[in-house]
């Protein structure tokens, strides 16, 4: 039965099974998890599955619920099935997103019970169902933001705290459960609390609350849940990785008693963490379901075998995760390109130039950790007449608080009576102590005299601080001589912006790099704009390009995006820009990780390797030296690459003993690598003339790097020392007696 059809499927529906899937799709019974890398067929697999439930196993359509993370990936499951089996299966089969479903019974358990309620973040739900909202969530957050903080939030905050209150949601935490975690939100309990309040006297819900109502209702109507129960008996999980607590415990209650239930999942994949996003679930499913039937499949059909084997070494660096050997039996293709570069300009001159010799630009991405990188390779892209499309536009940039302080500073700069702009920058200058008062004063002043003769010649300033004032219509007589480029490094370091900058990273729990790249991006629309009328003209030109590169959605564009927004799609060439420590991985990630907790920094892995495995034939990572005129660290994410990619290297030699002394085991670097032969010639190359130098070493120890300058030994185990350097943010790790046999490093 199952060989024949596997025949049909091969034959009538062009749908040709290897040995791992087969054994997923004809498994129907029971719990199951199927591990797919990516470009393993995992969709075909599940759709394969259905039609052997339906055709061989006498399943009605209407018993089976497939659902998965988003709308689209639910619509894409449902038209990919219907165009292969239409012809031989007629019933409609329910495939939708888990909200969808929920938001089902939750409609269904009202109108039992008369109730209703209203979506504040989904008006055409509501317009369908007759009702206007009065209050949208986006509104209703920034009142209450308002009331405890008494200070308008931004849009970059106001997303932050939606994030969180989803979170804080489909972890289905206690109130007491709350001070675990580090919100970065002033008054973020009592926002919470509001919030919740005010939808329950409302009867607004938003789309989280469908989640947690739907299973309290599972929990308390027991009419409602078997009525379900006995619909679908058989229930499909794609992307299981990307489902949160909340919404696992919900397919589990559906589920049983029976649990048929087959989750489709990879957990090398989950990078919704800031969503909620829980594989800790499926990483433990064996306590869950116990008897659990895991599937692997390991074969990728997208992508070359040099792109296979190099991404397949990468994941293996982590430790929370099912073991899996990713491998293809396409041809290896081209190497995966590291290009060294020295800043951010010369990495988007690279790629225009590369760029250029492409006849089908639909067949690239250029992929980026964060929406800001966007800006300054859209700008590049536009002013060579490159089309792009970017997936997910988001104005952020060009509405944010600091360009708008810039473009005040520069107006202000050309036109001396610009009081709106003045208002809006003068606390943000270090150094000349101007009062709400002296604002007010000069307010009443109705001469013709600029703001600063005005400031000037207030009666009550002591000698200082019209010394201040003369010191600031000097600057900014200055100012108003110099070309934008030149205008934002006087703004920076001339009138100490930049100092502000960090003192409103402290006090309101900014990300200090985020400025910082803004910063860099106004830097590089500034170059083709030399006067300020220019350069908001062009700031406006580009916010609009961006936008409508919408419609160059299917034509011959380049494709813009997040690496999280990529994930699922594929490219013939992938282009991964901005690989920076504190920004991919982040800082954060980078400390916890220093303190022993790993899980944010192996989920920042996991991120760099879905970028990777969306190339198909061409992989090129970017690595530079200075963004935004400061020396940067390359990724360690492209240091653990560099060790793939060059193995021979002696520090990567180096790097590979050392991990074969922390973790127990080498890592498997190729599959035809001398790994034993390498290590003993390392071995025996390190001489004995230094080893006296060892004993020297100790915490505080003050030492000179032949690269790095003079640094602080924070940590030494007899191995490995760890060293904070004058120049650099972060401390650096290394093996110390190679280092030492080396001359690279001295005792002071």
């Amino acid at each position: 039965m199952n060989e024949e059809f596997f025949q049909r499927l091969k034959e009538e529906f062009n749908i040709d099974l290897n040995m791992q899937q087969r054994m997923a799709v004809i498994h129907t019974e029971g719990p199951s998890l199927i591990l797919a890398v990516p470009g393993g067929g995992k969709t075909t697999a599940l759709l394969s599955r259905t039609a052997n439930l339906i055709l061989n196993n006498g399943i009605d359509p209407e018993n089976i619920l497939s659902v998965t993370f988003s709308r689209s990936s639910a619509k894409d499951m449902e038209d990919r099935f219907n165009k292969i089996f239409a012809n031989v299966i007629k019933s409609d089969i329910h495939f939708s997103t888990i909200h969808s479903f929920a938001n089902k019974v939750v409609q269904e358990y009202n109108k039992l019970y008369h109730l209703d309620y209203i979506i504040i973040e989904a008006q055409d739900n509501n317009k369908n169902r007759g009702i206007e909202p009065p209050i949208t969530k986006i509104k209703l957050l920034k009142q209450i933001y308002f009331n405890y903080n008494e200070e308008h939030i931004n849009d970059e905050k106001l997303e932050e705290l939606s994030n969180k209150i989803g979170f804080a949601k489909n972890m289905m935490l206690k109130k007491t459960e709350f001070s675990n975690y580090k919100w970065e939100i002033d008054n973020f309990e009592k926002i919470y609390e509001d919030y919740e309040r005010i939808k329950r006297e409302n009867g607004y819900v938003d789309y989280d609350d469908m989640l947690s109502e739907c299973l309290r209702i599972f929990k308390e109507e027991p009419l409602i849940l078997n009525k379900y129960r006995a619909r679908y008996q058989y229930i499909q999980v794609d992307e299981a990785q990307d489902t949160s607590k909340v919404q696992h415990e919900l397919i589990k209650i559906l589920g049983e008693p029976c649990n048929n239930i087959f989750y489709v999942a990879d957990d090398d994949q989950s990078i919704y963490g800031f969503r909620a996003a829980f594989p800790e679930f499926l990483l433990n499913i064996d306590k869950i379901y116990p008897n659990t039937k895991i599937f692997r499949m390991e074969q990728n059909y997208r992508s070359t075998n040099n792109i296979v084997s190099v991404c397949g070494d990468f994941i293996k660096t982590n430790k929370e995760r099912y073991e899996k050997n990713i491998f293809t039996e396409n041809e290896d293709g081209e190497l995966v390109n590291v290009i060294e570069l020295k800043d951010v300009e010369q990495q988007l001159n690279h790629i225009v130039s590369t760029l250029k010799k492409e006849k089908d630009l639909s067949r690239v991405a250029i992929l980026y950790r964060n929406n800001m990188s966007s800006i300054g390779l859209a700008e590049k892209l536009y002013s060579e007449g490159i089309p792009f499309y970017m997936k997910g536009f988001n104005k952020y940039f060009f509405k944010h608080w600091l360009v708008e302080d810039i473009i005040s500073f520069m107006k202000l700069a050309e036109d001396n009576n610009d009081i709106d702009s003045f208002q809006r920058i003068y606390g943000k200058m270090e150094g000349y102590y101007i009062s709400h008062k002296m604002i007010n004063d000069i307010k009443k002043d109705k001469s013709n005299k600029s703001i600063f003769e005005k400031l000037i010649d207030l009666p009550y300033l002591e000698d200082y601080q019209k010394d201040n004032m003369i010191r600031l219509k000097w600057n900014f007589n200055i100012l108003s001589r110099k070309k934008t480029e030149q205008a934002i490094e006087f703004i920076e370091y001339d009138l100490k912006y930049n100092t502000q900058l960090k003192k409103s990273a402290d006090e309101y729990g900014y990300s200090i790099e985020n400025l910082k790249s803004i910063i860099a991006n106004l830097r590089l629309i500034s170059k083709s704009s030399p006067t300020v009328a220019d350069f908001i003209q062009k700031l406006k030109d580009l916010e609009q390009h961006m936008e409508n590169s919408v419609f160059n959605k299917n034509k011959n564009a380049i494709t813009l995006t997040t690496i999280h927004s990529s994930k699922g799609l594929e490219w013939k060439e992938v282009y991964m820009i901005d690989l920076i420590d504190g920004l991919f991985p982040t800082f954060s990630s980078l400390e916890l990780a220093e303190k022993g907790v790993k899980k944010y920094i192996e989920e920042e892995r996991r991120l760099f390797y879905v970028g990777m495995t969306r190339a198909k034939e061409k992989l090129t990572l970017y690595k530079i030296e200075t963004k935004n005129n400061e020396k940067v660290e390359p990724s360690q994410f492209l240091k653990e690459m560099d060790a793939i990619l060059h193995p021979d290297k002696p520090s990567n030699i180096i790097g590979s003993m050392l991990k074969n002394k922390d973790n127990g085991r080498s890592q498997q670097i190729r599959a035809d690598s001398n790994h034993s032969k390498i290590s003993k010639s390392t071995n025996t190359s390190i001489g004995n003339s230094s080893k006296q130098n060892v004993e020297r070493i100790g915490v505080n120890t003050v030492i000179e790097h032949k690269s790095f300058g003079k640094g602080v030994v924070q940590f030494y185990d007899g191995y490995i020392v760890k060293i904070k350097f004058d120049d650099h943010n972060t401390a650096k790790t290394m093996v110390l007696q190679p280092c030492l046999d080396r001359k690279l490093i001295k005792i002071i």
